[in-house]
């Protein structure tokens, strides 16, 4: 169970990781990365945020995963086979409020990898757009 729960975030961030690849435009040479021109710091205003921007080159390090906190469910005490019956029903009890938590956790986990990849699968779909429009572009000044 622990494998596939690591398997699943590893997946994505590997799609995510192989955008750039998906849609690079046949037999042409990537084009070197133009420096971007530099604001003029005010020293009166405040320095804005940075933001992300859009790089034309390919990431060298690997992008870092987050953390996943584990999972905050309590496993309940196994009372042995010669515990009396009312051990036996609370360990049962028990045991079931632990599995629906696992079950829980797993869900939530799900959802986010779901978000995941539905975020990413918008960027693909919006590269590949535009890929397809500077294609049509470059075709059509021919």
């Amino acid at each position: 169970m622990k494998s596939r729960l690591l398997l699943i975030p590893a997946l994505a961030v590997l799609a995510f990781a192989a955008v750039p690849a998906l849609a690079q435009y046949p037999n042409k040479a990537p084009q070197p990365a133009q420096p971007l021109p530099q604001p003029q710091q005010q020293p009166a205003t405040p320095t804005p945020a940075p933001t992300l921007t859009p790089s034309t080159e390919t990431p060298s390090a690997p992008i870092a995963l987050p953390t996943i906190a584990p999972p905050n469910c309590s496993k309940p005490e196994y009372p042995g086979s010669n515990a009396p019956n009312a051990k036996i029903i609370a360990f049962n009890q028990n045991y079931k409020t632990y599995g629906d938590c696992i079950k829980k956790f797993v869900d939530e986990n799900r959802a986010w990898i779901a978000n995941v990849v539905e975020t990413n699968n918008k960027a693909v779909e919006d590269y590949n757009k535009y890929t397809t429009d500077l294609k049509k572009m470059l075709d059509a000044e021919k």
